[in-house]
């Protein structure tokens, strides 16, 4: 790793790390993963609030520490595993086009690969068949046992005129859609020529919306000719509906579809299973970015909508603590609401009313909320009442129990601040010579290293560089006229609109005078819509919330689409 790279990403203190780290241990520098490995990506999220489970393609680099979030709340990782280990299994529905656009000989083949596709199913997988052509219709409903399955599929066939694609979509979302359907994997196949990909624009976006707010990946396979021997003209259009709806299309000949339908089988097996837990069990019903970050894969996003969620009957309880002769600390079993208001607080001391004068709640290792008090607290029996303070689950559950806590002469239940260890003192037992000899080592060494950083810094700043609280952002606006690239520094936020007030001013007719907004947090860069008249997509989505950016994002604001880089 070069000077800059190190000067850029670590700063001064890094580059003092990693010359401590090279003059003592004698390690060289670690290699980290080529950025033109495959990345990772998500195929779906099952989501029954709090608990998230993601299928995801760990793709060729580690995943080591995967981080997740839900829009702007991070998630707990529970567990990761193989989906072999997987005990839920996956709910298959196969669409089938049964029109005569698709050649008879063709068709045969597409049966002959259906009848093998149980071979690959797990003890808990179901499999549902929908056929479509001049109709829709359910030949399988969510089926285990394989002599059914095989003995139906044996008796398709393909007569008809019409193909209604979208419909059979539509219907294929409707079944999976279910609550109790939520907890496991739902993946969908089609097997069809895709003509109707290509026509209906309105019918098409309502079958695309169906399956991303079930959360159902949709994988394909087109057949290469048409039952007249020519070239499929709908495979480019069929694809671009697939890849819209987190999929993939693979495309056979005569004689291929039973290894093409293998493939994918495989790897759908080849997925990675995370276990996720969210802060609580809102939903919002409302698509948002799901985002897995991973070290050596970088992050991927899925746009999910969270519907469905678990009864919280739990209420959250709290204990007392006193830190000062005039401060209490209330911890909370977990984050609640409205803990920073002095009037959902009632404290008495044997009987007596004691004001609260000052609340300060936050939520960081713990959900805590410390009380301050003008006078200093008394010896007693203290009971703290709360009042309005509940959960921030769906239910709201309120704290129903009192916390008490004595406070004896001499403040002997004060609380002991927390500190660090002293690891400067040396112990009675040990040798202090080896001891003292490393620490001057290490001073030796922190002054040396302090002096090149300092020198190294100061010749790496020029005008080239922002400061450390700044970032630079890429924006490539289009449109109907024109296309035009504008780098501009950000350091808090950046307010995009029609107003000559805002960071960035473009004259367009559909854009608000301040339309969006992106803020940088913790290195992060997150979008908001300021209430703007026509909206603001992300991705092709309608945001309705803070959302958190990625590389190469496409925001569309009024008629202009702009693509942002960093």
């Amino acid at each position: 790793m070069g000077k800059k790279a190190i000067t850029k990403i670590c700063g001064g203190a890094g580059i003092i790390l990693c010359i401590l780290m090279l003059c003592i241990l004698s390690v060289p520098t670690a290699a980290y993963a080529s950025d033109t490995s495959e990345k990772m990506t998500i195929e779906q999220a099952r989501i029954y609030m709090p608990d998230i489970r993601v299928y995801y393609y760990p793709g060729s680099s580690l995943t080591d520490g995967v981080t997740a979030s839900l829009s702007d709340q991070k998630l707990t990782v529970v567990n990761s595993y193989p989906y072999s280990e997987d005990k839920n299994g996956t709910d298959y529905y196969i669409l089938v086009d049964v029109s005569l656009s698709i050649s008879k000989d063709y068709f045969a083949d597409i049966r002959q690969a259906l009848i093998s596709f149980p071979d690959g199913m797990k003890d808990k997988d179901t499999l549902s068949v929908l056929t479509f052509g001049d109709q829709v219709n359910v030949v399988l409903d969510k089926e285990k046992k394989a002599d059914t399955i095989r003995s139906t599929l044996e008796g398709l066939d393909n007569n008809d005129m019409n193909t209604h694609l979208f419909e059979a979509l539509n219907k294929t979302a409707e079944l999976a859609d279910k609550e109790e359907n939520i907890e496991k994997r739902s993946v969908a196949l089609v097997i069809s020529d895709g003509e109707d990909c290509s026509t209906n624009e309105s019918t098409r976006n309502e079958a695309l919306e169906g399956l991303q707010k079930a959360g159902i990946p949709l994988y394909a396979m087109a057949v290469r000719e048409t039952a007249h021997g020519e070239a499929n003209a709908f495979i480019e259009a069929f694809s671009d509906f697939v890849r819209a709806a987190n999929g993939q299309l693979s495309v056979f000949g005569l004689g291929e579809a039973q290894t093409c339908m293998q493939n994918i089988q495989n790897r759908l097996n080849s997925v990675q299973v995370l276990e996720l837990k969210a802060p609580s069990n809102r939903i919002t019903s409302v698509m948002q970015p799901l985002t897995l970050v991973a070290s050596g894969a970088g992050s991927e996003s899925l746009q999910v909508c969270p519907r469905y969620n678990k009864k919280d009957t739990e209420a959250p309880s709290a204990s007392v603590k006193q830190i000062s002769e005039k401060e209490l600390r209330i911890v909370y079993s977990e984050p609640v609401k409205n803990a920073e208001d002095t009037a959902n607080y009632k404290v008495t001391c044997d009987g007596e009313v004691v004001p609260v004068y000052t609340v300060d709640y936050r939520e960081k290792k713990k959900a805590a909320a410390v009380l301050t008090f003008r006078e200093p607290l008394e010896n007693g029996d203290y009971i703290v009442e709360f009042q309005g303070i509940s959960d921030n689950s769906m239910e709201e559950n309120m704290i129903s129990q009192n916390a008490q806590l004595h406070i004896g002469p001499g403040g002997e239940n004060a609380e002991e601040p927390e500190t660090e260890p002293d690891t400067d003192t040396d112990s009675e037992e040990g040798n202090g010579i080896p001891a003292v000899g490393i620490i001057l080592t290490a001073v030796l060494l922190i002054g040396i290293a302090a002096a090149l950083a300092f020198f190294m810094i100061k010749r790496k700043k020029s005008e080239e560089e922002p400061s450390l609280d700044e970032s630079r952002l890429r924006l490539t606006i289009k449109s109907d006229e024109e296309e035009k690239t504008k780098e501009v520094v950000i350091r808090d936020r950046l307010i995009f609109g029609r107003s000559s007030e805002c960071d960035i001013a473009v004259i367009d007719k559909l854009l608000s005078r301040r339309h969006f907004m992106i803020e940088k947090e913790d290195g992060l860069f997150y979008i908001s819509d300021l209430d703007s008249m026509n909206g603001t997509m992300l991705n092709g989505v309608r945001i309705t919330a803070r959302c958190r950016l990625k590389n190469g994002d496409v925001v569309q604001a009024g008629s202009l689409f702009i693509i942002i880089n960093w």
